[in-house]
């Protein structure tokens, strides 16, 4: 009797924003085979992030590109199924029916209309090979992914269902209709869901009181960089960085607005990421800080380049000033690299960051007057102050946010997870 992993993620091997999944994979060799099942848009001819190893198959089920007029004509379609119907009925109850709120729920059935036969032949196909093994359906993001892996358990009843939940495919506050679609239904018919934060488990039991015995906390983790270098408060530069994609929510004007308050001192800023964003916060930087404060733009980096600069520069602090979070990886990533944190008390952040400690917490609607007390207070630390924080950052890095450690309790408790197949 084997076991057997499918994995349904976004785009991971192929796209951005699932690299934390490099890592993760390298760990589900306890499994006979593997099975990585990308559901969004990416290029299949084009793997960016993936250690590629012989019992993992990465599966590509997207098709064709569609006609705007069959498209139109599959749309219509979802309205004669069951299940959108039922989420209507919801919402109706709710008092939460409105024109945004409908088109979620139209979307998310036209997605999964599109998908499950495809993702379902792929499981077929196996279970018939191997009738006697065991099977578990692993969603990384409580969404489509999840709501297709439940649909799969009705269909085959033996298989478990399990996701990973962040932060947009957790928290509906963060949406307009305060409203994720099925997320009522998915979580009272998934087999376990691993929240990657505290605030995250206590945000669904809080909301689904009867599903809180299936919510645990699993974190995502960072590898161990090897040596942490030794970093000089007291450099005549001081050297400030950041990661993260130039979207409005991340509120990297912020930072550009708090530096260009600083004058008596030479100020090093180095941004790591893209986004629709770039050119403006390029052209902003450029309009509003004085000469004594140099900015970086790097662009995107992998994962490897990005903990690679962190191990090889006189960064002294990361900074994080985003509107929401759930578990930012990029701030996992400076702790692993001993650099203390500045950061917006939001999500699950004050799991990573304890004020005074490992860094800074600042109120999510924080002034640009207190970051600014924040980057003057650093600039007066003593070289022993600041190491003892930077210590303290990799400690809480080892403790919570190590990725072997991390990764090997959750496939573990995959492989506990699992049901025999019939």
């Amino acid at each position: 009797m084997g076991n057997r992993l499918f994995v349904l993620t976004s785009s991971f091997p192929y796209g951005s924003g699932e690299e934390f999944l490099v890592e993760e994979s390298n760990y589900y060799g306890v499994f006979d085979q593997t099975y990585i099942i990308p559901l969004g848009d990416y290029d299949p001819g084009k793997i960016k992030n993936y250690n590629k190893q012989n019992n993992i198959e990465i599966v590509n089920i997207k098709g064709k590109s569609v006609r705007k007029a069959r498209k139109i004509i599959e749309c219509l379609g979802v309205f004669a199924e069951k299940e959108f119907w039922r989420e209507i009925a919801y919402l109706l109850k709710k008092k939460n029916l409105n024109i945004y709120s409908t088109k979620q729920v139209l979307r998310e059935c036209y997605k999964v209309y599109r998908l499950l036969p495809l993702v379902e032949r792929k499981l077929e196909s196996v279970i018939e090979e191997f009738p006697n093994d065991k099977v578990v359906v692993y969603c990384y993001w409580m969404s489509i992914h999840a709501k297709i892996a439940c649909e799969l358990k009705k269909r085959i009843p033996n298989i478990s269902v399990v996701s990973r939940c962040h932060g947009y495919d957790l928290y509906e506050y963060r949406y307009q209709s305060d409203y994720i679609p099925f997320h009522h239904d998915i979580i009272g018919q998934l087999d376990k869901i691993f929240a990657i934060s505290t605030n995250g488990k206590e945000y669904l039991e809080k909301r689904y009181l009867d599903c809180s015995n299936n919510i645990v906390v699993s974190r995502l983790g960072s590898k161990d960089v090897g040596t942490v270098r030794k970093r000089i408060i007291k450099d005549q530069v001081f050297r400030l960085v950041s990661c993260s994609y130039c979207i409005p929510l991340k509120r990297i004007h912020r930072i550009i607005e708090a530096l260009s308050e600083i004058k008596e001192y030479e100020v090093e800023w180095t941004h790591i990421g893209d986004g629709v964003e770039l050119e403006k916060l390029k052209e902003k930087a450029t309009s509003m800080l004085g000469e004594n404060v140099k900015a970086v733009f790097k662009g995107y980096l992998s994962n490897d380049k990005v903990v690679s600069l962190y191990s090889t520069e006189n960064f002294h602090f990361f900074i994080n000033v985003s509107e929401t979070e759930g578990i930012p990886v990029s701030i996992m990533e400076a702790l692993s690299c001993g650099i203390p944190v500045i950061a917006t008390d939001v999500g699950g952040v004050s799991e990573m960051i304890f004020d005074k400690e490992n860094g800074f917490l600042l109120d999510k609607d924080f002034r640009t007057e207190d970051l600014v007390n924040c980057f003057r207070k650093i600039h007066e630390f003593e070289q022993q102050e600041y190491e003892q924080m930077s210590e303290k950052a990799l400690f809480v890095w080892n403790e919570r946010y190590n990725a072997e450690k991390n990764y090997r309790n959750f496939v573990a408790e995959l492989l506990h997870m699992e049901k025999e197949v019939i």
